[in-house]
């Protein structure tokens, strides 16, 4: 995956597995040319989640992109989104929710 250094939103981004030859090869001159990030790609797992709405809830799979805060080495919290598509990206239609630490006192 091919991600511009100073962009955000997917602006940008090409993902190689989903593109055919010529279009990798196109994406390859233009990061070569301006400051892009490699990143490797992953394919998100679909996890289970409770979705409500007015009248009722339910469970329904959705890709998660959970994103750790490190402060000084320590996890202090996380931005989590979610979305019913393998894009996990606001603009594509995710969500953001809650990152919630559940311990067992046992």
């Amino acid at each position: 995956m091919l991600k511009p250094n100073d962009d955000y939103g997917g602006h940008g981004v090409y993902v190689g597995a989903r593109l055919h030859d010529a279009a990798w090869e196109n994406a390859l001159t233009t990061a070569l040319a301006g400051d892009y990030v490699v990143e490797e790609a992953i394919e998100p797992r679909a996890e289970e989640f409770p979705v409500s709405t007015i009248l009722n809830g339910q469970f329904q799979p959705m890709f998660v992109d959970t994103n750790p805060f490190l402060f000084s080495g320590n996890v202090c919290g996380a931005m989590v989104r979610l979305s019913n598509s393998p894009i996990v990206n606001v603009p594509y239609g995710s969500g953001e929710i809650g990152f919630f630490l559940i311990e067992d006192k046992a």
